[in-house]
């Protein structure tokens, strides 16, 4: 069970009808309590290994803003000044199951559409400047005060300049001010300018949301459409008749060719199942490790029947589609980038899965669980993206 309990007042259906992609809005008292899942010390632990994406932003007096790439040395971090200065960790739900049960308070979105969520600690004065981003945010406040400016909603028009590294806004122009306080959420839309100041040293966790380009979309399914494309199809030309002028590319040729691509494109079958790998690429594929000795489908099942306990790699994402005309009536069951297709029968134990905690071992339901589904779960965990533990006895 999650220790992170929203306030019984919040209605997700309005907030979703009334402020989601629309305007900020700050969630004030949005937990009921809050206590931060891990210290400041143990987020600059996690900035001093390497397999863990960290940075440090600080400015001077002038604006002058500096940004350095961990990992860090634990003395660099110790002899920081006591100012001016915020440590981000990128990703610390892979790394702290407290963080990662973060997750749960938004629950009323798709799991499919949540990031990562970035930690950040700010020593008084410590920001990353004035900014805007091309994706929902939750902005969770844990220890301390930061103050939040608010601006207009920017887009391609706005000048921007790299300072560092970091894309700051040349101009912002203030429209609003909030100081969050321990517990309290700050909803910002995609592309709605903020400014965030640390009041006291305080941290931070921003709960971020996919959101890939139309350019990211069109060049991974046409990828896929490439792969799958046969050499063989070719332009043909229609109706050919000799041309009044032969350089000039006429309209029935060219509307043919649209269309050819076209009809290409117009598969939503083919989409479906690129789209379902694509929303559940891991962003780190690396922390997704098989096992050097993979099991059987039989000692599944009797590890399994035993009681032994599975919980998601926290690094593996989950999703599905249930049967429908367009995908042939079958189940489609989407990890960590690849498809499986499965028999309707398996729906049950595929919501099941996606409802499994990364957090926890959780004791799988074996009378959920059809024959027919017993490869999947095989394959899940010899991949590594389901973790198997089996505490009475070890597996045939």
């Amino acid at each position: 069970m999650s220790p992170f309990k929203v306030r019984s007042n919040f209605d997700p259906r309005a907030f979703l009808n009334e402020k989601w992609q629309q305007k900020p809005t700050l969630l004030d008292g949005f937990f009921e309590k809050f206590d931060d899942p891990l210290s400041a010390d143990e987020l600059a632990g996690l900035a001093c290994e390497a397999e863990v994406e960290s940075r440090l932003v600080s400015h001077e007096s002038g604006e002058q803003w500096q940004q350095l790439h961990g990992p860090f040395a634990a003395d660099e971090l110790r002899a920081l000044p006591q100012d001016d200065w915020t440590l981000l960790v990128q990703a610390v739900d892979q790394w702290e199951p407290g963080v990662e049960a973060l997750k749960s308070a938004f629950s009323f979105l798709p799991t499919w559409r949540i990031d990562d969520i970035m930690v950040s600690y700010a020593v008084t004065g410590g920001s990353v400047g004035p900014h805007f981003d091309h994706y929902d945010v939750f902005l969770v406040q844990g220890a301390g005060q930061r103050r939040w400016l608010l601006g207009p909603r920017c887009g391609a028009g706005s000048k921007v300049s790299d300072r560092s590294g970091l894309s700051l806004l040349d101009e912002f122009d203030a429209e609003r001010e909030v100081v969050l306080n321990q517990g309290d959420v700050l909803y910002i839309p995609p592309g709605f300018s903020h400014y965030g100041t640390a009041l006291t040293d305080s941290l931070c966790y921003s709960v971020g949301f996919r959101a890939p380009s139309r350019g990211e979309m069109l060049e991974g399914f046409s990828d896929r459409l490439i792969a799958a494309s046969d050499p063989s199809q070719r332009y043909t030309d229609t109706n050919a008749t000799p041309p009044a002028r032969p350089g000039e590319i006429d309209t029935v040729s060219l509307r043919h060719a649209y269309q050819d691509l076209l009809t290409s494109l117009d598969s939503s079958g083919e989409f479906q199942r690129w789209f379902g790998c694509f929303v559940t690429e891991p962003r780190y594929p690396d922390l997704i490790l098989g096992l050097n000795r993979a099991l059987s489908v039989t000692a599944v099942a009797a590890a399994i029947a035993r009681g032994s306990q599975l919980r998601r790699n926290p690094a593996s994402r989950f999703a599905y589609l249930p049967p429908q005309s367009t995908n042939g009536g079958l189940l489609l069951f989407f990890a960590d980038g690849e498809d499986f297709e499965l028999p309707g029968v398996c729906l049950d134990t595929v919501r099941e899965l996606c409802s499994l905690s990364a957090i926890n071992y959780s004791r799988f339901d074996s009378e959920l669980l059809d024959q027919r589904c017993l490869p999947l779960l095989t394959s899940l965990i010899n991949r590594g993206s389901l973790l198997l533990r089996e505490d009475d006895a070890a597996m045939p």
